[in-house]
């Protein structure tokens, strides 16, 4: 009789080392796939992180110019609230038929920088008032101020508010009347 060999046991001894290799194998890919979304997970995570510092920034910087807008509409917001009051004094002045010699000189003495709010006059004395925004122009004004503002002084000056550069200043001054004298025969 002839031997019989059992061949089936070989079979599923290479049939089950193939299964392992297989699971190995896909064992193997499932942990590189895993460290690969791992790694791409953490270089997310700090991107992010760059983003988010870098969105803080910006929010901190757009804050910034929000102030500083803001403080830059007030600055506007006064000075042009010192045009509409220098305008009225100009209007005043230019309405007039015969400006006074004593005006058309006041009106030449202000500089650029000064503004004046508030002019009155009464028995022979001129108050001048108005602001400015440094000390240089103030004393520039007063000194140019023509030979009609006789006795003139600077009675009070100061910041025009807590908060502002502008200077605010009032002079007085002895004047002869401001009035232009009607033509004689008349």
């Amino acid at each position: 009789m002839t031997p019989r060999i059992n061949l089936l046991a070989t079979r599923e001894s290479r049939t089950l080392r193939r299964k392992r290799r297989r699971i190995l194998g896909l064992a193997a890919a499932l942990l590189l796939a895993s460290t690969a979304l791992g790694a791409a997970n953490v270089a997310q995570c700090r991107h992010r992180s760059s983003l988010e510092t870098d969105l803080a920034a910006s929010r901190a910087t757009a804050a910034a110019l929000r102030r500083d807008a803001k403080a830059a509409g007030v600055l506007e917001e006064g000075i042009g609230e010192q045009r509409r009051g220098n305008a009225a004094v100009m209007e005043w002045l230019e309405g007039r038929t015969q400006p006074a010699k004593a005006l058309r000189g006041l009106s030449a003495a202000v500089p650029e920088t000064l503004w004046l709010t508030r002019y009155a006059e009464s028995d022979g004395t001129t108050v001048l008032e108005g602001q400015a925004t440094d000390d240089a122009s103030i004393t520039r004004f007063l000194r140019n101020l023509p030979d009609d503002f006789a006795e003139r002084r600077l009675v009070e000056a100061g910041k025009a508010a807590a908060d502002g550069d502008l200077r605010r200043f009032v002079i007085r001054a002895r004047t002869t009347p401001l009035h232009d004298s009607a033509p004689s025969g008349e």
